[in-house]
Formats: C-alpha cells, sequence, structure tokens
C-alpha cells in the first residue's frame, strides 16, 4: 500500500480532493483534518 499526503486550505478544497480520488483512482480515502500552526519563539 502506498501512503502520501496532499495538504490543502480549505473544507472546499478538502472536498474536491477526496472526491478526485475516488473517482479518478477508485482508492478508499482516509481523511484527517489538522491545523498547522506557526510556532514562534518566546521573547526573553
Amino acid at each position: 500500500m502506498r501512503k502520501f499526503a496532499i495538504f490543502v486550505e480549505g473544507q472546499t478544497e478538502l472536498i474536491t480532493v477526496r472526491e478526485f480520488l475516488l473517482r479518478e483512482f477508485e482508492y478508499t480515502v482516509n481523511i484527517e483534518c489538522r491545523t498547522l500552526t506557526e510556532i514562534k519563539p518566546q521573547r526573553q
């Protein structure tokens, strides 16, 4: 089994990518939503 990640910005893009994979490749798609945040250094 091959695993790969696709990063999208919003829910609409997430749905579009999922539907594309299902239609074109007949993949079983598992979706995980994560929020990426910036880690800022602490000021002293």
